[in-house]
Parts: C-alpha cells; sequence; structure tokens
C-alpha cells in the first residue's frame, strides 16, 4: 500500500476518522489552511477498494493544485480533463481520478452521472451556493437523477460525497441550501422548508426574499449530527501565529469632487461617460451604483496604493501580496513596479505559468511583490512566503474576503499576519466593511455554533447588502 511522504497531524488524524465515521458523506468546512484537501485524499487512500473511482470538481485555478496533491497522499494517475467533451472525438481517460472544473461541467455531467464513480469531491462548494445557477443544476445532474412519477425526488448515483470549502457560507443561510440537498436529500429535499425555518422571509413589493436568518443554533447541531466537520485554525494550529487586521483610512483628495458628483447625481455623472451604460444603468440604478461607486474609488486609491506598497518595500525586507478585484489595477500596478520585483496572477495568466509565478514569489528573494486579482487568486494559492497582505479594494461577500486573507495564513506561515485595509474615507467601501463584518457574524453562527443573537442584533445582520448600503447612494 502506498505511504505517503508526509504525515498528519494529529487533529487531521480525526478529521479522517470523522469522514470514516460519517460514510464518506460529509460537509468538511474547514478553515482554509487547516489542510482538507490532505484529510479528504488520506480517507479516499484508507478507503480505496470502497471508495474508487473518484470523481473531483473543482475551480479551473485548483485543477492542478488537486493534481500535485493526488501524487503526494494517493500515489494515483489521475486525468485532469480539458475542455468540453465531444462524444465520438474525446477519448475517455482510464486513471482511478479523475479532475474537472465547473466551467466544462456541463458538456460532461451525463458521462460522468453514467461512469460509476464511488466518491466525489466537491471543491469550494460555495462555487454553486445558486439554486438557480446552471452551474448548481449540472452539478445536480452529474451525481444523481430524479425519481418518481412526478420526478420530485433525487437519487444520487454516487454514494460518497464530499463538499469541502472554508466559507460553505459567503453572506446569508440561504446559500448553504444546495449543498445540503447534494449532501442530504432525505433531510433537506426542498428549499421552502429550509427557508422558512432558518432564513427568515420578509415581504416585499417584488416579492418572498429569503435573505435572512434564524434558528442559527438549531441549524449548527443538525449539521453536526449530518456529518459537518468544522476544524478551526485557532483550535488547530495552535502555533499558527495570529491574524491581525489594520484599517488604513485614506484620503481621495482631487477625486473627492468627482466621486460626491457621482453620488448624487448618478446617472448624469454616467451619461458624460457612456450614453449606453446611462441607458443600461436606468433598469437597476440602485445596484449599478454601487458597482459604478466602488470601481470608481479603487481607480482613485491607485496613486495612494503605490505611494503606500513603495513605503512598504523600501522600509523593510519582507514580501508583500496585493489584492484588488478590478484587473486594470492589478495590470498599473505591475507597470510600475515591473516584472523583476513583481509577479502578477489574474484571469489571464494560464495554468503553467500560474505555478512558475507562484513558486517565483516563493523561493526568489528577488520577488517582492504578488500582484494578485481576487476571483482568480482567492482559492488554491499558497503565498506563505509574505506575511503582508494588502487589499487595495473589497468583494461583496464577507467569504470572498476570508478566502484572500488565508493566501497567507494557513500551515506553513511562520510570521503574524497582517491584512492592511487600505479603506477611502467617507465613501462607499466604508459601507461594505462594515456591512462585511455582520455578515462573518452570521457565518459564525452557522458553523461554529457560538450562541444566539439578540432579536436587535440579529434584525441589524439580517439586512441585505443592497439594503445595508442603500442611505449611502440615495
Amino acid at each position: 500500500m502506498f505511504k505517503p511522504q508526509f504525515e498528519l497531524f494529529p487533529y487531521q488524524v480525526k478529521g479522517v476518522q470523522d469522514l470514516q465515521h460519517f460514510g464518506g458523506v460529509s460537509l468538511f468546512a474547514g478553515d482554509m489552511g487547516v489542510g482538507k484537501t490532505a484529510q479528504t485524499l488520506s480517507w479516499v487512500r484508507q478507503e480505496w477498494i470502497d471508495a474508487s473511482p473518484v470523481l473531483i470538481v473543482a475551480p479551473a485555478n485548483a485543477k492542478m493544485v488537486w493534481e500535485d496533491e493526488i501524487k503526494l497522499w494517493l500515489g494515483k494517475r489521475c486525468a485532469v480533463l480539458e475542455g468540453n467533451y465531444k462524444a465520438g472525438k474525446t477519448v475517455l481517460p482510464s486513471a482511478p481520478v479523475w479532475i474537472v472544473n465547473y466551467d466544462v461541467l456541463p458538456s460532461w455531467s451525463e458521462i460522468l452521472r453514467k461512469h460509476g464513480f464511488r466518491t466525489v469531491i466537491v471543491d469550494e462548494v460555495h462555487y454553486v451556493k445558486n439554486k438557480e445557477s446552471k452551474r448548481y443544476q449540472v452539478l445536480r445532474k452529474a451525481l444523481g437523477k430524479f425519481v418518481g412519477r412526478q420526478r420530485d425526488k433525487w437519487i444520487p448515483s454516487i454514494p460518497h460525497r464530499i463538499a469541502l470549502s472554508g466559507t460553505p457560507i459567503t453572506n446569508r443561510p440561504s446559500e448553504l441550501w444546495p449543498t445540503l440537498f447534494l449532501l442530504w436529500p432525505d433531510v433537506f429535499p426542498q428549499p421552502i422548508p429550509y427557508f422558512k425555518r432558518y432564513c427568515r422571509p420578509r415581504w416585499t413589493p417584488w416579492g418572498i426574499k429569503y435573505d435572512g436568518a434564524a434558528n442559527l443554533k438549531e441549524l449548527h447541531e443538525q449539521l453536526i449530527k449530518l456529518g459537518m466537520i468544522r476544524q478551526r485554525k485557532k483550535e488547530c494550529l495552535k502555533n499558527l501565529p495570529p491574524k491581525v487586521r489594520r484599517i488604513i483610512h485614506v484620503d481621495i483628495g482631487s477625486k473627492r469632487k468627482e466621486y460626491e458628483f457621482a453620488k448624487e447625481n448618478f446617472l448624469l455623472w454616467l451619461s458624460r461617460k457612456s450614453k449606453v451604460r446611462m441607458r443600461s444603468a436606468k433598469r437597476a440604478e440602485a445596484f449599478t451604483k454601487l458597482g459604478y461607486l466602488l470601481r470608481f474609488v479603487s481607480r482613485a486609491k491607485l496613486r495612494i496604493t503605490c505611494e503606500w506598497v513603495s513605503n512598504f518595500l523600501e522600509s523593510s525586507d519582507d514580501k508583500l501580496i496585493v489584492f484588488s478585484f478590478n484587473r486594470p489595477a492589478i495590470d498599473a500596478l505591475h507597470r510600475h513596479f515591473g516584472p523583476k520585483l513583481s509577479m502578477k496572477i489574474d484571469g489571464s495568466i494560464k495554468k503553467q505559468e500560474r505555478r512558475k509565478n507562484v513558486q517565483r514569489f516563493q523561493t526568489d528573494p528577488s520577488c517582492r511583490l504578488a500582484l494578485c486579482q481576487g476571483k482568480a487568486a482567492g482559492v488554491a494559492l499558497t503565498l506563505t512566503a509574505a506575511s503582508d497582505l494588502l487589499m487595495h479594494d473589497y468583494p461583496w461577500s464577507a467569504g470572498d474576503f476570508l478566502q484572500i486573507e488565508d493566501r497567507i495564513h494557513r500551515i506553513g506561515q511562520t510570521k503574524t499576519c497582517f491584512i492592511h485595509c487600505l479603506v477611502a474615507a467617507d465613501t462607499i467601501e466604508e459601507k461594505v466593511i462594515h456591512a462585511q463584518r455582520k455578515k462573518m457574524k452570521i457565518i459564525q453562527r452557522i458553523l461554529d455554533g457560538d450562541g444566539e443573537l439578540s432579536a436587535e442584533q440579529m434584525f441589524q445582520i439580517e439586512q441585505s447588502l443592497v439594503t445595508e448600503l442603500a442611505a449611502e447612494i440615495h
């Protein structure tokens, strides 16, 4: 039997035992960096006769990570599915482990459902948080089928189903139902009863909204009994250095007047930029306005970010990571600091180049700056050569923010991690940061069962992000 080069930590051994206890049907909601991949593959290796063949569904930028980890922990061949399946042209692989990314899953779903997999590992399962999304519908089709006269009962075709995510909920409890349905369809067969019990519905002129939260302690206890494995770094990695967030307020200076004009006279301001954008913005003014204001602030802060990064590099020998959700900002920073001093990871970087860039940042002392675009670099990335991370701008969801922080705060880190948040004073960014903190409280109570909230606290937290920001834009 294959023996891995590394041994599991005691808490990881316990994680493998928990997977065995739950029969390989589990929501593995460990913090980013605790080694969920190693534990899951160790369970697969231990139960290989019953658990194989294995299907892994992951984001495209995580496929190479899984390929490396399979060699390390299983010692097995794996097939990485690239591109769409074409009947009569695509040759099916014979490897015992297949890896497929969400983007090409639609063309492969029927093949995967009939292949006879015994285990499916759904990585970053929050990617299917929207039950109406095509991504979720396709994944459900690949993993099982509906039966019965009214086709109202879903039967999974793969007995062992393990969903992995450090943030299975990114904003609110309603996002968790698709995952729970795929894992335990007999317990959570329909969304509406779940929404009514745990999402505190509210009636609006546009229909019922399930964007609240209720009975969170009950939900937590139920998930623990069913098969949720929760591992927190502060409990598992007691030697892991702490993580410190620093809010740094900055003034957008000469851009202030234009920002205030854009906030107060949004459509008039937008018409000066683009007549086409102005017409489309009328259909959803509030939400569109939020996005434009955030991007405006990101551009207005670019000079300040360049100065902050320059000061950091001049005053310290340490490395630094900069995250932005706007690709033009990453490109501008890369041009400013140059390819010798910096490397970048965005949607344009191919997987082989991505791997080289990460290795260079981790090992080359002259590469001191990693410039990362939020979605492209927010998962499946280890950048522990740095202990300082600068947020240039911010995502909508609290879950994405947590994912980004833990690119540096994970196994292998030896220094205290500092998350520096550049926040433009008296702008929409302050409201976003405030709303995210509230969302994090919901996530914590569902996953960790840290007690109930008072009625007043619950009312404040349940407000959706757009509602939370409405006062800022009207």
